[in-house]
C-alpha cells in the first residue's frame, strides 16, 4: 500500500485502521500470525469495516486492490523477460513469451502467452510455423517441441503446471535438458 489514502484519515479513522491491522496480523495474546494468515484476514477485517459503514475501509480496500493488481503486472511483465535455452550445443537467448496469433470475433489479432501457459496444441502450431524459418524461428521450434515432449512426459496441461511439478523453473529446464 503506497499509504496515500492512510495519512489521509482522520484521528478516529487511523486509530480504526491501526487496530484493524493489529487484529490481521496478531493474536488476541499478541503473538504474530503467520503470513499466510495476514492476507486474507485483512481482507476479511476491511471488507466488514466496509459493511459496517467505515468509508476509509472502502478507500483501503481500493488502494490494496490497485497495489495489488500492479505486483501481478510485476510478476508478469517479469516472466516475460528475455531467459536463457540450451539448443544442441548453443545457449540462447528467448523472450519468455512469443505472440500466438488468435482469431476472434472482432477478426484475427496477436496475444503474448507465456510459454509456461501454452498449451499443447499451442505449442505445436509454434513448431509447425517455425520448422522451415530462420535460425532464430528454428530455436522457437525446438523449444516448443521439448516442453510438448515435456507435457506428454507429465501429463500436464501447461509447462507452468509440469514444471511446477518437477520442482524446477522454466529456464533451469531449458538450460538443462538438451535438445531433442
Amino acid at each position: 500500500m503506497s499509504g496515500d489514502v492512510v495519512r489521509s484519515l482522520s484521528a478516529e479513522d487511523r486509530a480504526e485502521y491501526d487496530e484493524l491491522l493489529y487484529r490481521a496480523g496478531y493474536t488476541g495474546d499478541g503473538r504474530a500470525r503467520p503470513s499466510h494468515e495476514i492476507k486474507d484476514r485483512l481482507d476479511v477485517l476491511l471488507k466488514k469495516a466496509v459493511a459496517d459503514g467505515k468509508t476509509w475501509a472502502a478507500y483501503v480496500l481500493d488502494e490494496d486492490a490497485r497495489a495489488g493488481h500492479l505486483d501481478r503486472f510485476k510478476r508478469w511483465d517479469k516472466a516475460r523477460r528475455p531467459m536463457q535455452a540450451r539448443v544442441g550445443e548453443r545457449v540462447v537467448r528467448q523472450r519468455s513469451s512469443i505472440a500466438l496469433k488468435r482469431r476472434g470475433p472482432g477478426g484475427t489479432f496477436y496475444q503474448p502467452t507465456l510459454w509456461l501457459d501454452m498449451a499443447e496444441a499451442d505449442l505445436a502450431d509454434v513448431e509447425h510455423k517455425a520448422a522451415h524459418s530462420e535460425r532464430g524461428q528454428r530455436d522457437l521450434k525446438l523449444t516448443a517441441r521439448r516442453l510438448r515432449t515435456l507435457l506428454r512426459e507429465t501429463g500436464a496441461d501447461t509447462p507452468r503446471a509440469a514444471l511446477e511439478h518437477l520442482g524446477v523453473t522454466l529456464e533451469e529446464y531449458l538450460l538443462g535438458q538438451q535438445a531433442a
